[in-house]
């Protein structure tokens, strides 16, 4: 989800890495009880997960959200992905099983 201001945000299924949070992000999630039969149910703020790339110098302008992977286009025309990247779907040039956070 992007909102007014250009942020981010994310709800799903928290096991798979396509959410684009960090696992520490996941586990606050999960002590927040933010987490419900294995998804996450409140929108959160997808942050820079390190070491990946900061995308804070970006402006977000579009997210496209699939079943099993996100891609956001920044207004530079960067583009970040992240989620399930078999079949090399994430466009990263390798066939990764996930991609937790934002590439």
């Amino acid at each position: 989800m992007l909102d007014k201001k250009n942020r981010v945000f994310t709800v799903g299924e928290v096991d798979k890495g396509y959410l684009g949070i960090t696992d520490e992000e996941v586990k606050a999630a999960k002590q927040a009880r933010m987490v419900k039969e294995g998804c996450l149910v409140e929108p959160v703020y997808i942050t820079e997960g390190l070491p990946k790339p900061s995308w804070k110098k970006h402006k977000v302008i579009a997210v496209k959200a699939g079943s099993m992977h996100n891609i956001v286009t920044c207004k530079d025309g960067t583009l970040f992905s992240w989620g399930d990247g078999s079949f090399c779907r994430l466009g990263l040039g390798y066939d990764e099983e996930k991609e937790d956070t934002p590439s």
